[in-house]
């Protein structure tokens, strides 16, 4: 998607995710070399909560033989070594269903590196070394106390703590997610709920989220798959940079 488009000319969605929902024996489907994902549109979110086992032909496929899992998008890179025989399914696993947050009216997201200066004396400019990452974001709307997912509907995950996903969905008005949008994932908290307004405008509320990477509990190498945030190019079907 170009830069530069007016805002009004594009369709943002803001979900967040719902209930776990197991999914034994779920297809995937190649994307491209070594890159598998679930076939189901809706299914392609997986919980790092829960032990996920991938199948190849009816045999359970090795952590050594699996080199990355995309929790966020339902994406497993096998191993450069590794040659798929047969079906890919996930045979033990639950994902997140995504709901509509409502009449969202803004959003951003930022990611971002810690900027540490390693500068010494002598040196003529300041030097520096990037460190660790982060990233937050907030997301504004309508207040609508009808909504099972608006700002009010998010309200007990604010007050526990709760670990959640939010997804943000951009294209271009009039056509599709495989047509060159964006999808930017990721597990948060959600940091604070504000609402506002006056006498003459409408009454607004407003979310503040922050990342909360961790690593997922899966048997399969538990420890080894990061879950964070995640930008996905909707033509290619895989995060950026990739």
């Amino acid at each position: 998607m170009a830069a530069g488009n007016v805002a009004a000319h594009i369709v943002v969605t803001i979900k967040f995710e719902g209930t776990p929902t197991s999914m034994p024996a779920e297809a995937m489907s190649q994307i491209t070399g070594k890159y598998y994902r679930v076939t189901n549109s809706a299914k392609r979110c997986f919980d790092p909560r829960v032990n996920l086992l991938i199948q190849d032909n009816a045999v359970d496929v090795a952590a050594a033989d699996i080199e990355a899992i995309d929790y966020l998008n339902g994406i497993v890179k096998f191993a450069a070594a590794y040659t798929v025989v047969g079906a890919v399914t996930v045979s033990s696993g639950s994902y997140l269903p995504f709901s509509s947050f409502g009449t969202a009216k803004s959003f951003s997201a930022h990611v971002m590196r810690e900027k540490l200066d390693k500068s010494v004396f002598g040196n003529s400019f300041r030097r520096y070394i990037l460190g660790l990452m982060d990233f937050d974001g907030d997301v504004g709307a309508f207040s609508d106390l009808s909504e099972t997912v608006g700002v009010e509907g998010l309200g007990t995950s604010l007050n526990s703590a709760t670990l959640r996903v939010i997804s943000i969905e951009i294209i271009q008005d009039g056509s599709t997610l495989a047509n060159g949008g964006l999808v930017f994932r990721g597990l948060v908290n959600l940091q604070s709920h504000d609402t506002k307004a006056d006498v003459a405008s409408i009454v607004e509320s407003g979310i503040k989220f922050l990342g909360k990477p961790q690593m997922s509990t899966n048997s399969l190498a538990s420890g080894s798959w990061p879950v964070s945030w995640s930008l996905l190019d909707g033509a290619t079907g895989l995060p950026i940079g990739v």
